[in-house]
């Protein structure tokens, strides 16, 4: 339960008068400069937030002298193990280290959209271990499902996501896992048979986990409501080549290190050579 400022008086005045004890059981970092304290008050467990004080260059709290040194002692034993826990803790916001929780602001496509803030200078969130079928360049059947079900269950929200061990893909993007309201969203919708698993080594966690939900994975109706047997993966790999457009069209395959993402419209499929290097997961496609 929460401990307030006017219990704390309170509590302090019996205290002082009934030779009263406390003891910091816990203390857990919440933010840089803020803290959740559990302690026993006279053996009854409370808790209270100490925000640190800048102008006054201490914690902000109806602490005694000798209660400021108990907390002074647990805070810094605490703060350590906090620091060391920051980077597996599913709730912790240090996007350095590991996590972060951001605003989706826009979504690109099923596995792609970008965030509120720039994270390790990147703010185009790439999702780990699943790949969706094309909207751009070549809509592949369940393309536009994919990305209007990202749509609906991330644009506007605030997620957590989880840096991959290798945090970059060749294109600037974030890669990560993203989770919403405490569910594993590319598990979500790979279990929709809106996206298929896919490796993408050393980014590989959750790779057993994603491969097991397209194992049970529902058979999505796509193409306007017209019932369709194949499964996102399937799709994909049925659906045309896309093409690029303009003059990026003859400079394509050309045996020629000439052509960039940008120049083109979306994901288009490369030769085997790949001479300009658009694809960075090896899947046959490029900018994708």
């Amino acid at each position: 339960m929460a401990f307030t400022r006017s219990e704390w008086i309170q509590a302090n005045t019996k205290l002082l008068s009934d030779q009263g004890t406390y003891e910091i059981t816990a203390v857990r970092k919440v933010s840089d400069g803020e803290y959740d304290v559990d302690l026993l008050v006279s053996g009854t467990p409370r808790t209270t937030r100490f925000v640190y004080a800048t102008e006054a260059g201490a914690y902000k709290h109806e602490l005694t002298g000798e209660e400021i040194v108990m907390f002074t002692d647990a805070l810094s034993s605490a703060s350590a193990s906090a620091s060391a826990s920051a980077s597996t803790s599913p709730n912790t916001t240090d996007g350095v280290s590991g996590d972060t929780t951001v605003t989706v602001v826009d979504v690109v496509d099923g596995d792609t959209f970008d965030i509120d803030q720039s994270v390790q200078g990147m703010d185009r969130v790439r999702l780990i271990g699943i790949d969706t079928p094309e909207v751009y360049g070549g809509e592949e059947p369940c393309g536009q499902e994919a990305s209007d079900f990202t749509t609906q269950r991330l644009e506007g929200q605030q997620v957590r996501l989880e840096i991959g061990e290798a945090p970059e893909d060749p294109y600037g993007r974030l890669l990560a896992y993203a989770f919403v309201e405490g569910e594993f969203f590319n598990e979500m919708i790979v279990s929709e048979g809106l996206a298929e698993a896919v490796s993408y080594p050393p980014n590989t966690k959750y790779d057993a986990q994603l491969v097991a939900a397209e194992a049970s994975a529902k058979t999505p109706v796509c193409g306007g409501g017209s019932d369709t047997s194949a499964s996102a993966s399937t799709s994909a790999s049925a659906s045309a080549s896309p093409k690029p457009s303009g003059d990026a069209n003859s400079k394509l395959n050309n045996g020629i290190n000439d052509l960039n993402c940008e120049d083109l419209s979306g994901p288009v499929k490369v030769g085997a050579n790949d001479e300009d290097q658009l694809d960075a997961d090896g899947d046959g496609w490029g900018c994708d």
